[in-house]
């Protein structure tokens, strides 16, 4: 199968003949109950809801739909039920509070039908449930098709450098991702068992986990929310071959795997992780304790989240050079599909090792932002990312790095630092139940001063403030925070793990020193 010749609906309907009673989804409740639903019974779930939408957009046409929901089964019929209908299919992170949803629903200015998980008190548009379980009655079909460079999904930006913004992205740039997807973990060869708990309404989840797990004909167990208590048994029970992660569930499986029987993963080949810098002690530990590798991936929502990835049959001496001795922990080589290169602060292509920013080009960018005219997309060297990083030539092909965003860093005192090295350094002290980020913010004196923001949990250890002030001294004093503050009931990172840094510069610059 190869999707650039197919449209989404086409490649779905070879996907349902071929597939019928073969299990296509397992789902994890909170309580860790265990739900199993094949391709035939997905399907006829499927087309249940495309009949609905069909009723409902003949009473009050409309041309998106609008999801606030967590991970669920339902959440995934509707998705795909949407689609197929010819509508565009839009996400919203539903643990947002309800005024920034409505902000967020007020910059879609097609007509829409929104769909929630929960009622909405304090939204005031009109918002319907989805319902537990699907039990209409199957009415006559009706579906639209669509060009398949029109919008088709909208995703919102993490929201980590500044406001979000939606990305549009086409029918054709989601399926050339899968595509890539399909092709880098040689799913076509065989059908693997994949196993995530990340977000549905994030790209990640959406184009890797469920899309490139159905248009492959494997198998996804999907997690409402990541569980270390049932993460291993779950792990174990149902084979999963690879695990979609992001640092912070890496970190605390790392953690866990101490006390846990290595057999509990005897099945995974691999975990992958994107959506944020891997930190090299987190992939050290999972190597050591674990001894899986991983993959790193490495994209942007602009860009249907995957640019990059590392083989997945990367070599035991390649995979110690790239991954476990490098300071900065490989994203691997660009996939089918894109183009990553390195360009420097002057426009030049960097060369081996020179630091500069990464560029993406290739059939996965975006349309561009919802509502901006003007296309950040650059003529000849495509989409700047803000990333900064440099690539090594391993065995002939490029191998990229990352080094921090190009928002984070700062000159202080002539030093140019970067914080995500900062972060990285104080993360190595290990201090369970301590959660921080290093926010950037400006003297009275107009100097780049260097704040902390931390949580700390239930789980926090009865050292945590030694283990920190031991890790503290050994930062230079131009790296070392002039401040730090405790907050609580506040979100300090996005749900894929970036720190949300702009968010708390005030409270450093509000009560500044000197």
């Amino acid at each position: 199968m190869t999707f650039i010749k197919n449209n989404f609906e086409k490649s779905y309907f070879k996907v349902i003949n071929q597939q019928t009673d073969k299990m296509f989804l397992i789902f994890v409740d909170d309580a860790g109950t265990r739900n199993r639903y094949t391709y035939n019974q997905f399907n006829c779930d499927v087309d249940k809801v495309i009949d609905v939408i069909t009723v409902l957009d003949a009473k009050n046409s409309f041309e998106a739909c609008i999801f606030l929901s967590e991970n669920s089964y339902e959440l995934i019929v509707y998705i795909f039920a949407v689609l197929l209908s010819g509508k565009i299919a839009i996400f919203i992170n539903p643990n947002e509070d309800d005024i920034y949803i409505e902000e967020q629903i007020k910059k879609i200015s097609s007509t829409r039908l929104i769909l929630s998980d929960r009622p909405r008190s304090h939204c005031q548009s009109t918002i319907m449930s989805i319902p537990d379980k699907i039990n209409f009655s199957k009415k006559t079909k009706k579906r639209k098709v669509k060009n398949i460079n029109n919008d088709f999904i909208y995703v919102l930006t993490s929201g980590s450098t500044g406001q979000s913004k939606f990305v549009r992205l086409s029918e054709r740039s989601l399926l050339v991702n899968i595509e890539a997807l399909i092709q880098h973990h040689d799913l076509y060869k065989k059908k693997i068992i994949i196993g995530t708990a990340l977000p549905l309404f994030h790209v990640n989840a959406l184009g890797f986990s469920l899309m490139t797990t159905f248009f492959s004909g494997g198998q996804l167990v999907l997690w409402k929310k990541f569980n270390i208590l049932n993460f291993f048994q779950i792990m174990k029970d149902e084979r999963i071959q690879i695990y979609s992660a992001i640092p912070s569930i890496l970190s605390a499986i790392g953690h866990f795997a101490k006390s846990t029987k290595n057999t509990y993963l005897k099945y995974l080949n691999y975990f992958v992780s994107a959506a944020t810098y891997l930190p090299a002690h987190v992939c050290m530990r999972i190597h050591l304790i674990t001894h899986k590798k991983i993959i790193q991936g490495y994209g942007l929502s602009e860009a249907v989240n995957f640019s990059c990835l590392l083989p997945i049959n990367i070599s035991a001496k390649n995979y110690k050079k790239l991954m476990l001795d490098s300071k900065y922990p490989s994203i691997g080589k660009s996939i089918f599909g894109n183009e990553v290169t390195v360009i420097s602060d002057d426009g030049q292509i960097c060369q081996s090792d020179q630091i500069g920013e990464l560029y993406i080009k290739g059939l996965s960018l975006m349309t561009g932002y919802l509502h901006e005219k003007e296309s950040i997309i650059d003529s000849i060297n495509g989409l700047p990312t803000g990333d900064l990083g440099y690539f090594q030539i391993i065995e002939g092909e490029k191998y990229f790095f990352l080094t921090g965003r190009r928002k984070d860093i700062i000159k202080k005192n002539g030093e140019t630092i970067g914080l995500r090295d900062i972060e990285e350094r104080i993360a190595s002290a290990d201090i369970n139940g301590f959660d921080f980020i290093i926010v950037p913010f400006e003297s009275k004196a107009h100097v780049e001063e260097i704040g902390l923001i931390y949580i700390l949990s239930k789980k926090l250890e009865i050292n945590w403030l030694e283990k920190l002030e031991d890790i503290l001294k050994t930062l230079t004093l131009n790296r070392r925070p002039k401040k730090c503050i405790e907050i609580k009931n506040l979100k300090i990172r996005t749900p894929s793990g970036k720190p949300l840094r702009w968010k708390f510069r005030y409270l450093f610059e509000n009560n500044r020193n000197s």
